[in-house]
């Protein structure tokens, strides 16, 4: 085993902290934590004796700033980021790189099933994503899985041989801050050809 991507997600309970049930709670640790930490267990063994490898693990923006998911979510998913560093640190001597990717709002049905759509109203999900997406981050574009897939790919690599514990944020700037509104955008342009030299 060369590489290990640890890929699950789900949003889950959107609910104010004293309304969460605490097996929604443990849900979302089993899930979006638990898993991670398996995959590292026992891929780390293999990875050891056949003289090292790439751990690439899926967290979340949630995972690194408030307000971008539900509390159980965030909180699971800034486990996965503490869990990739402590890895990292563990695993180097033996030649083991582990990264984490932490993604923004992506068009897949993760929002939809959230939200407790099915059928069509779930596959219709994704592009009311990629739409709300154009004009909430300063790249102007949803993101795609296949982003995450290049991602992933590079930190899978030689390429990325000196990289580990790190958080590769895939988010189109998304936790940067809110892109600025289309009417401040032209204001600015306007403002900027009358001083330009």
């Amino acid at each position: 085993m060369d590489c290990l991507v640890n890929n699950a997600g789900r949003v889950g309970s959107r609910r104010f902290a004293e309304d969460i049930p605490a097996d929604e709670w443990d849900e979302a640790f089993r899930l979006l934590c638990r898993s991670v930490f398996l995959g590292i267990k026992h891929a780390s063994r293999v990875m050891r004796d056949h003289g090292g490898g790439s751990m690439v693990n899926t967290g979340s923006v949630a995972g690194l700033r408030a307000g971008y998911g539900p509390h159980p979510y965030g909180a699971a998913e800034a486990a996965v980021v503490q869990l990739t560093r402590s890895s990292a640190v563990e695993l180097a001597p033996h030649g083991i790189r582990v990264n984490v990717m932490t993604p923004g709002g992506v068009a897949t049905r993760i929002v939809g099933h959230g939200a407790g759509l099915t059928g069509s109203a779930l596959d219709d999900s994704v592009e009311r994503v990629r739409e709300s997406l154009r004009d909430f981050q300063p790249v102007p574009r949803s993101g795609e899985p296949q982003d995450l897939a290049a991602v992933a790919a590079f930190l899978a690599s030689d390429a990325s041989s000196s990289l580990t514990g790190q958080e590769n944020v895939v988010d189109g700037g998304l936790s940067l801050g809110r892109s600025w509104p289309p009417e401040i955008q032209a204001h600015a342009r306007k403002a900027s050809s009358r001083t330009a030299p």
